[in-house]
C-alpha cells in the first residue's frame, strides 16, 4: 500500500477500531503518515517507542493502597481502636484496619479514562521490543487496557514495525498467533513519485535527480514478514463485521488489502471475487427500500454503453417474487419500483409489465392487478412504454398531456 492509499484506509480503520501495523523498512514514513493523518483528524499521537521502554515506563509502576505498617505498628493500632471503641465490633475494626493491595498506578503517557480529546497510541518499533515488553503490551494492544486503566473512549491504536531484519537491525520474531490474528497487517511501500514530492525542495536537487533515475536507492522494496497472515474464526469474523461499513469506493481503492491483512491472501481473494459478483446484481430489496442508493448503478447497467440485460432480467425475476411474497407495496415502495421501470431499457421494463399482467404466476395474483392498475394511473410511466412500441403515439401523448396542462 502506498501512502496515498494508506491516508485514505486510515478513516475506515480509525471509526471501526480496529489495531493495524504497518510494516515496513525504516525510513519510508510510517511515523510521518499517522503524524500526518493525525493532523488532519484534529487527534493527538501519542508515539511509544517499545525498543527502548521497560515494561514500569508502559504500564506503570505497583504501588500498595493502604497503611504502611509493620505487623507490631499494625498490632498497637487495632488495640488502641478496640480500646477507644468498645461497642464496635472487633473483627470490623481488625478487618478494616488491616486491609491493603497492590494497585498500578496510571503511566504518565497515558491520559485518564474519560478524556474528551481524541487520541492516537502509535507503538513504534513494535517488533525490535523484547518478548516481555510485548507480552505486557497485549490487552493493551486488544483492548486499550493496562491492568484497571483503560484509554478514553475516543482511542485508536496503531503499531509500526520492521520486516526482516537483516545486517541492519535485529528483530523480536512474532509468532504468537492470537497476537497476529487480532492485528491488521499493512505492508506500506511508497511509490517513487511520492518520494520525489514529498522531498522536493528538501533534499539536495542532485539527489533528487539521482533518485528520480535510480529509485532502487530508496530500498522501499521489503522483506518477508516471517510469518503468514492466516484466516481463523476471529479474524474472518472481525473483518466481516468492519466489511459492513465499508462504501464502494473504499472497496475499490483499498478492500483487498484490508481483507489480505487481516484474513490473509487466499481470504481476501474469495472475499473480493464474491464482492464483484455482489458489484455485478441488483438486488430486489434495494429496488423497493433503496432505490436511491443503487439508483447510479441501475442507470449505469441500463446505458447503451454498458447495457446489462443480464442483471437487469436477473433482478427483474427476482422482484417479482418478492413482491408476490409481500402481497401488498407501501406508498415508498411503489414509487420507488415506478421509477425503477423508468430508469431501465423499455423492453426490459415492457418485459416486466408484461409478466405482471399477462403471466400465470403473477397476473392473477391480488398485488400485481392493484399494481397493474397503479401503474397505468402514471402518465410519464405510460409514455415511456409506448415508446417502446410507437414513438409517433408517443409523441401525441405527450402533446395531448402538455395541451390539458395549458388548459388548466
Amino acid at each position: 500500500m502506498n501512502h496515498k492509499t494508506l491516508q485514505q484506509f486510515f478513516p475506515f480503520v480509525h471509526r471501526n477500531k480496529v489495531p493495524v501495523i504497518l510494516w515496513g523498512p525504516t525510513g519510508i514514513g510510517k511515523t510521518t503518515s499517522i503524524y500526518e493523518y493525525g493532523k488532519k483528524v484534529n487527534a493527538k499521537v501519542v508515539v511509544l517507542h517499545l525498543a527502548s521502554q521497560e515494561p514500569g515506563d508502559l504500564v506503570g509502576l505497583p504501588t500498595r493502597e493502604g497503611m504502611n505498617l509493620t505487623s507490631e505498628q499494625q498490632a498497637d493500632l487495632i488495640k488502641k481502636f478496640v480500646e477507644a471503641r468498645p461497642d464496635d465490633d472487633i473483627e470490623s475494626i481488625v478487618k478494616k484496619l488491616s486491609r491493603t493491595k497492590t494497585t498500578w498506578s496510571r503511566p504518565e503517557w497515558l491520559p485518564s479514562e474519560d478524556d474528551e480529546g481524541s487520541y492516537i497510541f502509535f507503538l513504534d518499533e513494535f517488533n525490535r521490543a523484547p518478548k516481555y515488553v510485548l507480552a505486557c503490551m497485549f490487552p493493551f494492544i486488544l483492548e486499550g487496557r493496562l491492568h484497571t486503566h483503560r484509554v478514553p473512549k475516543n482511542s485508536w491504536i496503531v503499531a509500526a514495525a520492521n520486516p526482516g531484519g537483516g545486517e541492519e537491525y535485529e528483530v523480536t520474531e512474532i509468532r504468537d498467533r492470537a497476537l497476529i490474528s487480532r492485528l491488521c497487517h499493512i505492508e506500506l511501500k511508497p511509490t517513487k513519485e511520492e518520494w520525489l514530492f514529498y522531498t522536493d525542495g528538501v533534499v539536495h536537487e542532485v539527489v533528487h535527480k539521482v533518485i528520480a533515475k535510480n529509485p532502487e536507492l530508496l530500498s522501499f522494496d521489503t522483506e518477508p514478514l516471517g510469518f503468514e497472515v492466516r484466516s481463523d474464526a476471529r479474524n474472518v469474523t472481525n473483518c466481516g463485521i468492519t466489511l459492513k461499513n465499508i462504501t464502494k469506493e473504499e472497496w475499490g481503492t483499498f478492500g483487498y488489502e484490508y481483507c489480505a491483512g487481516c484474513c490473509g491472501k487466499s481470504a481476501a481473494s474469495m472475499f473480493e471475487k464474491e464482492w464483484k459478483s455482489k458489484l455485478e446484481s441488483i438486488s430486489p430489496d434495494d429496488v423497493l427500500n433503496h432505490y436511491k442508493k443503487i439508483r447510479g448503478d441501475v442507470k449505469s447497467f441500463s446505458s447503451v454503453e454498458n447495457i446489462r440485460n443480464d442483471i437487469i432480467g436477473g433482478c427483474n425475476s427476482k422482484l417479482l417474487v418478492m413482491i408476490k411474497k409481500l402481497g401488498a407495496l407501501e406508498d415508498d415502495q411503489l414509487a420507488n419500483l415506478k421509477q425503477y421501470i423508468k430508469d431501465i431499457p423499455r423492453d426490459s421494463a415492457s418485459a416486466i409489465l408484461m409478466q405482471m399482467a399477462a403471466s400465470d404466476d403473477y397476473s392473477q395474483e391480488e398485488v400485481f392487478k392493484k399494481l397493474m392498475v397503479q401503474l397505468g394511473k402514471d402518465h410519464d410511466l405510460y409514455v415511456y412504454i409506448l415508446e417502446a412500441n410507437s414513438k409517433i403515439e408517443a409523441e401525441r401523448e405527450k402533446k395531448k398531456e402538455k395541451e390539458k396542462k395549458s388548459k388548466k
